[in-house]
């Protein structure tokens, strides 16, 4: 797999419109690549459908014509660039068949859509050579290196990285920007493969922290960025969820509500789930621990916001009845061990009511 921000070549391949002395044209392609796809083509370049290929002896299915079939290869790991219709973002995947999920807004739309601008410019190149060949009664060549989608188009590579992930539902791959997704062809997420690989980090750094900082100012500091962290995984978890939540059908007013959900106020996003889809994010959580994760939540609120020195609105929603106004407020290990467990629970009800809201 290529690494993040490196070309994706094709071998220098090249395609040839060859012809022979009685006028007719072939095609050819020479070069190393790991696959290809066809989709007729307009004589003015445009995509006109997705060809499947057959066996010998069997007949091509329906496709629009008059048309060109076009080949268009896939780089040395076997995936093609595809942009999304909607949303505009580039991802790369080994789907090009039938219809395709965005891994980023999970809009479904033809995989034809999906052409990247790139491979509009092959495709482009493609039919006006065959012309020329036609026209000319002489081989013409295309540089194949020079015309598709040869390059990544990650855009926001100071932020985010490249993630490569094999949908555990129907073993399709994909290369996205971030790491949450959908699968481009059965539309599941990799959230719990995602929210379970970063939980167990999460574990085992503060197993290790625990065991080796011993200095006070160290570990009051480890463990109010470990309680930050634990709410800003499920945040993330929440928020891509949420993108396909919006797609529900539902009144304006709900949309928008839905739309405006903030995990950042868990307690008010929790009843607000429960009450539109029956998604209980403390279900099998006793009271006391519910109150116990509205705690850690406000201490990171405060800690993050306000130095960690109370102030009314902390005393009036966390809880607390131990701090005093303008004190400042710490995290000890025992609360990161009592809250592990329960992020993990939070986000497994999480996913398993998202699961069942059909």
């Amino acid at each position: 797999m290529a690494e993040f921000g490196e070309q994706l070549p094709i071998s220098k391949p090249k395609l040839e419109f060859i012809v022979n002395q009685q006028g007719m044209i072939s095609m050819k392609i020479s070069g190393n690549f790991w696959g290809m796809y066809q989709i007729a083509v307009g004589y003015n370049g445009t995509p006109l459908a997705v060809v499947p290929f057959t066996g010998l002896g069997v007949p091509m299915p329906p496709y629009p014509k008059p048309s060109l079939l076009a080949w268009i290869l896939s780089d040395q790991s076997g995936m093609w660039g595809r942009r999304c219709p909607i949303c505009g973002t580039y991802f790369r995947t080994n789907h090009v068949m039938e219809n395709t999920a965005c891994p980023y807004c999970a809009n479904v739309a033809s995989s034809l859509s999906f052409l990247t601008e790139a491979q509009g410019k092959y495709v482009t190149a493609f039919c006006n050579a065959f012309i020329e060949a036609t026209n000319t009664k002489a081989t013409v060549t295309i540089d194949l290196d020079a015309v598709t989608d040869s390059k990544p188009e990650w855009t926001y590579a100071e932020e985010r990285q490249q993630f490569h992930f094999k949908c555990k539902n129907c073993q399709v791959e994909a290369d996205i920007l971030g790491e949450y997704g959908w699968c481009p062809k059965c539309g599941k997420s990799n959230s719990r493969e995602i929210i379970e690989g970063k939980l167990k980090q999460l574990d085992e750094s503060f197993e290790k922290a625990d065991k080796s900082i011993t200095n006070r100012a160290e570990r009051d500091q480890q463990w109010e960025e470990m309680n930050s962290k634990c709410f800003s995984l499920f945040e993330a978890l929440g928020r891509h969820l949420q993108t396909v939540l919006v797609m529900f059908p539902a009144v304006p007013s709900r949309k928008k509500e839905v739309q405006n959900l903030s995990f950042q106020r868990l307690m008010e996003a929790s009843e607000s789930l429960e009450q539109w889809y029956g998604i209980k994010i403390f279900e099998n959580t006793s009271p006391d621990d519910k109150s116990f994760v509205n705690l850690m939540l406000n201490k990171r609120h405060i800690i993050e916001h306000n130095g960690g020195k109370v102030d009314e609105k902390y005393l009036k929603q966390s809880g607390d009845t131990k701090a005093k106004l303008h004190q400042r407020i710490g995290i000890a290990n025992s609360n990161i061990r009592h809250l592990l467990p329960l992020i993990r629970k939070m986000a497994f009800n999480l996913l398993d009511g998202f699961e069942s809201v059909k």
